[in-house]
């Protein structure tokens, strides 16, 4: 029974410690995507000026 405790804690906190990763990364992704998004707005609305 402690056995399979411990084995199914050990499975318990792997996914999360992989889960927290991969958001981390898609954050990174999304932030990366918006600074893009916005350099180009700002280029458009610059160039709708002059």
């Amino acid at each position: 029974m402690r056995k399979v405790f411990v084995f199914n804690k050990g499975l318990v906190v792997k996914p999360k410690k992989c889960t927290q990763a991969f958001l981390k990364s898609i954050i990174k992704s999304l932030r990366k995507a918006s600074g893009n998004f916005l350099k180009i707005k700002n280029n458009v609305s610059i160039a709708n000026i002059q």
